[in-house]
């Protein structure tokens, strides 16, 4: 199966996360590894705002996110638009 830059990048921020998206998605390590995300682990309703400390601003629709505090980072899932990794150091996050 190809991949394009774009698939393989984010099939590796699903691999570096995984531990994570296990807890969030309730699913195995091994199961994300095989299938990655799928459109039932977005909602509708669902978004994810970032604040940064300079005042920029991100809007995710149809997201969910991550932190992980050893990689001082947040990690963006979204259905359309990919997945992003922030730094999570004052970065205002508003999620629902």
């Amino acid at each position: 199966m190809y991949l394009s830059p774009y698939g393989k990048r984010n099939k590796q921020i699903i691999s570096d996360w995984s531990g994570e998206l296990v807890k969030k998605l309730e699913r195995s390590a091994e199961e994300l590894a095989a299938r990655g995300l799928n459109a039932g682990d977005f909602s509708p309703s669902s978004f994810v705002k970032l604040t940064f400390p300079d005042g920029s601003k991100a809007h995710f629709r149809y997201a969910f996110y991550v932190t992980n505090e050893l990689k001082s980072a947040i990690a963006v899932f979204t259905e359309h638009c990919g997945y992003h990794i922030f730094p999570l150091i004052d970065t205002v996050i508003l999620a629902g």
